[in-house]
């Protein structure tokens, strides 16, 4: 249960990671989404695929994997809490 963050880097469910932008975000914090948007902690964005999606969602991760919003996608989906 994880996904794969800005980098790559494969992240486990909360663990935090790199935004879109390839900046290090603890969880909770917020982060840039795929299409380069700043987005609040929870506030949903778009995911990799271009997919604009809600908070808890779910979404594709960087390397184009679907994973659901337990799973997490980004570092601003609202599994990070």
């Amino acid at each position: 249960m994880g996904y794969y963050d800005g980098k790559g880097i494969y992240r486990s469910r909360g663990e935090g990671g790199y935004d879109a932008k390839g900046i290090f975000r603890s969880p909770g914090e917020g982060g840039y989404d795929a299409r380069g948007f700043f987005r609040s902690a929870g506030e949903g964005g778009y995911d990799y695929l271009g997919y604009f999606r809600s908070s808890g969602e779910g979404g594709y991760d960087s390397k184009g994997y679907y994973r659901d919003g337990f799973e997490g996608w980004s570092i601003i989906s609202s599994n990070m809490y």
